[in-house]
């Protein structure tokens, strides 16, 4: 939506949008700006901090009446756990106990690479999955998916766009990026703080 928007105020700009999760080489690939989600290894980009976005843990409403509400990451050992190998490769889940890290190894029968049918597996009653608060917050809203473990969720994942030199920035990747700098904290406030907001303006 912020790259449509953006093309529809400057009709002789054109945009390509590129969905991938490994690093790209903006250099080599000719590409302008990149958004990426997490730590940031040390390079000679420049970056522009967009925000940051929340862990969740969460399950269809069935499966939890059919399997019960974990109420500790441990529990989760006795739990059908859908892997996103994108977003956690290894086998083991992060979380926070009083203060601490905590890794949990999760097993479970449904693996994916990306995020989309992992949320529809989740969806279907087959497990329970992390993801990204953005990735499942109009599940969330609508109760369609449930939270669980929020007191052990580990530290929201920074946000940040990547360009080269400010020097070497043409006038139309500049507005992008203040475009991206404008709208993408917007879309990254956690779902609860959203439904809360939409609260107040009711009332």
């Amino acid at each position: 939506p912020i790259l449509n928007g953006y093309l529809a105020r400057h009709g002789g700009v054109s945009g390509q949008l590129t969905l991938t999760d490994r690093n790209v080489n903006l250099i080599e690939e000719g590409i302008d700006v990149a958004v990426r989600i997490g730590p940031l290894a040390d390079s000679s980009l420049v970056a522009r901090p967009l925000g940051a976005t929340a862990w969740v843990v969460c399950a269809a409403p069935a499966y939890l009446r059919c399997r019960g509400v974990p109420k500790t990451p441990e529990a989760l050992k006795a739990h059908e756990c859908i892997r996103i190998t994108a977003l956690v490769p290894g086998r083991d889940w992060r979380f926070v106990e009083s203060g601490r890290e905590l890794r949990v190894p999760v097993a479970g029968r449904f693996v994916c690479n990306v995020v989309d049918p992992a949320i529809d597996a989740a969806l279907a009653g087959q497990g329970v999955l992390m993801v990204l608060d953005y990735q499942v917050r109009e599940h969330l809203a609508a109760g369609r998916l449930m939270r669980v473990l929020e007191a052990f969720a580990p530290p929201p994942l920074p946000v940040a766009a990547l360009y080269l030199s400010p020097r070497l920035l043409a006038a139309r990747v500049r507005a992008f990026l203040d475009d991206l700098a404008r709208l993408i904290p917007l879309r990254l406030v956690p779902a609860a703080a959203t439904a809360a907001r939409g609260r107040r303006s009711k009332s």
